[in-house]
């Protein structure tokens, strides 16, 4: 299994998934598959990112956080939603640990919402704090 590292996470790479450093965040995707796994990172300048804090982050209104799981993903934990809009399935995490934050999506073709659930459990919950500490 690969290994991504970023400045501020790390991740494995399930068999089959390459990642790819974009501008805004690192998009994973399995070259055959519908499906794309998107991780963008942040970080508090001082002390460690609240529950609140966390789930201000989300930007969600109170309905909305009513649906929210409480996840622990690797050495993060948070909040996960998951839910499909039009013919698109979403999974999105909001994560923290110390002061750094995650926000992480993962969307594919609703009718393909199972095929890469195991990968995606498998690789989130990979997550670790850390990377790279130069370019």
């Amino acid at each position: 299994m690969k290994t991504f590292a970023s400045t501020l996470w790390e991740i494995e790479l399930a068999d089959g998934w390459t990642a790819e450093q974009e501008e805004e965040c690192v998009t994973i995707i399995k070259s055959d598959t519908s499906g794309a796994l998107q991780i963008s990172a942040y970080q508090k300048q001082a002390g460690t990112i609240s529950r609140e804090e966390l789930l201000d982050a989300t930007d969600c209104d109170a309905e909305t956080q009513t649906h929210f799981q409480e996840k622990s993903c690797g050495d993060f934990s948070g909040f996960q939603l998951v839910y499909s809009e039009d013919d698109t399935f979403w999974r999105k995490w909001w994560l923290a640990k110390g002061r750094t934050l995650l926000f992480v999506t993962y969307n594919c073709e609703l009718t393909k919402k199972d095929d890469e659930k195991a990968e995606i459990n498998q690789m989130v919950g990979s997550l670790v704090v850390g990377g790279r500490t130069s370019g």
